[in-house]
């Protein structure tokens, strides 16, 4: 493999525009420093400023970035390898779809050696392939085919020399207005943006630190994901009640289905809430309430809703990471762009 040479305040500014490409996720210095887990590389990437001149192998430059792509979120794994052994690796325990796997790689190899495809400019003319597959190996042939493309495209978003990402972001978010921004305007979801949620996939304990209102919005992104009606509150002078939640075929006008009370703090949820909370049903003829919080319900509130038999559900810290699992970017489709 080949050196990249990086002179002096270089370095940096070539990793967080590969990173941003890649992940449509600007980080700030502090923030890229701090995705890096090894000390060293951190070092190198902080002193590169004052370094005449920094020589890395393209392999531990791409290294780097796959690194902070998977400590941001982007990717699920920080490991990569060839698609074929890859491919391979997936089937080595079932010889049949072994050897299908074998006859699609050399399928593809053929088609992207004709000449339709040497003189194609864009991805890979997936449809076409498929079908070439459908003809030679079936319906078997075509699901392998969809995996081995799939593989395709998250080598190409890991390789930091090519333009390919696995997502064509339109714009870029900042990973600082998760924390800092009470903002709810997203391309990406109705109320959370998709990049945020990767990022907090992948760093969970941060929860706690989000901004307030997204806190609430990441709440709503989730119900409206699941096809409900959410009605968010202004956040501020809201009553306690930070959004109304009804079924997708309910009338609107009719009583929620679910009034949402957010509560993104360190301390336990007080029986206070929950009482304002079942008051706040019966006022307005809800079916239930839901605490969301980012910690837990004191014993106090919990012993409360129990014996009263309270119309509560509680969404704790463990319920809100299997949201984000469940809202995390899929690693499914084939070149997908949004």
């Amino acid at each position: 493999m080949g050196r990249i040479r990086f002179s002096s305040g270089t370095l940096i500014p070539s990793v967080s525009e590969i990173v941003g490409y890649k992940s449509g996720l600007a980080l700030t210095r502090r923030e890229l420093l701090d995705s890096v887990s090894d000390e060293e590389t951190v070092r190198l990437l902080d002193e590169s400023d004052h370094a005449t001149l920094v020589i890395l192998r393209s392999e531990e430059f791409q290294q780097i970035i796959i690194d902070i792509l998977y400590r941001i979120g982007n990717i699920p794994s920080p490991n990569y390898e060839w698609p074929t052994d890859e491919l391979f690796r997936k089937y080595k325990r079932d010889s049949r779809r072994r050897k299908i796997a074998g006859q699609v790689i050399d399928l593809f190899m053929e088609f992207m050696s004709s000449e339709s495809e040497k003189n194609n400019p864009g991805p890979v003319n997936t449809p076409h392939f498929l079908m070439l597959v459908a003809k030679t190996h079936g319906v078997a042939g075509v699901r392998i085919a969809f995996v081995f493309l799939d593989i395709i495209r998250n080598f190409l978003h890991l390789n930091p020399f090519t333009k390919f990402r696995s997502v064509n972001w339109k714009d870029t978010a900042q990973l600082s207005d998760l924390f800092n921004t009470d903002s709810l305007t997203t391309q990406y979801g109705q109320f959370f943006a998709q990049r945020h949620v990767d990022y907090l996939h992948g760093n969970f304990d941060n929860i706690d630190k989000i901004n307030w209102r997204k806190f609430e919005g990441l709440t709503g992104e989730f119900f409206a994901r699941l096809g409900f009606h959410v009605d968010m509150g202004p956040g501020r002078d809201d009553g306690n009640i930070d959004m109304r939640v009804w079924r997708q075929d309910a009338d609107e006008s009719a009583p929620p289905a679910i009034l949402v009370q957010c509560k993104r703090e360190k301390r336990k949820v007080s029986k206070v809430i929950v009482k304002a909370l079942y008051a706040d049903i019966l006022n307005e003829n809800a079916d239930s309430g839901l605490i969301v919080t980012s910690a837990a319900l004191s014993p106090g509130a919990e012993t409360i809703c129990r014996a009263r038999a309270y119309p509560i559900q509680r969404a704790n810290r463990d319920t809100l990471q299997h949201w984000i699992q469940s809202m995390r970017t899929p690693a499914t489709g084939i070149f997908l762009s949004e």
